[in-house]
């Protein structure tokens, strides 16, 4: 999926499918999903500047989306999170669902996601992290290129702290 923020979520505008799926996934272009506990809504915070981040956190607890522990725990899952240049959900979105995700920033500066991810008996978080992760930063990366920005590590790295 690729994603982008709206409000306290991220909506996909972009999906693609493989070809032979085994399991299908209802989530499709218009889904929306968490910030805080879906892989692409992390990416997207991700790939913010630590005060933008700061703020939507707290837009999120305010809301009560979060509380102020799981705020917490997501800003340290964030800061861990940033040298690799990507962040998974390991069934907190939904509980049978892994996923991981990228951040991509255009070269205007608008911030998006892009992820892979599904069930977890298909895709364990080993197999997420040793064969999805490495494709998934590189089809990124690509995507940054053809537009002019930067994703993963290239920008997380660089978010000013």
């Amino acid at each position: 999926f690729l994603g982008v923020r709206d409000g306290l979520e991220v909506l996909v505008v972009e999906a693609a499918r493989p070809r032979a799926a085994v399991a299908v996934m209802s989530a499709d272009v218009g889904t929306r999903m968490s910030l805080a506990r879906s892989a692409l809504g992390r990416a997207w915070l991700l790939g913010q500047a630590v005060e933008s981040r700061t703020a939507v956190l707290g837009q999120l607890q305010a809301a009560e989306v979060v509380s102020n522990q799981q705020k917490l725990a997501l800003s340290k899952s964030l800061v861990s999170a940033q040298a690799q240049g990507y962040i998974v959900s390991i069934g907190e979105w939904h509980p049978a669902i892994n996923a991981a995700a990228v951040p991509v920033c255009t070269a205007d500066g608008q911030v998006v996601s892009l992820n892979c991810g599904g069930p977890a008996f298909m895709l364990t978080e080993e197999k997420l992290r040793d064969s999805v992760v490495p494709r998934l930063l590189q089809a990124a990366q690509a995507l940054a290129h053809d537009i002019g920005g930067v994703a993963g590590p290239e920008l997380t790295c660089s978010v000013k702290k």
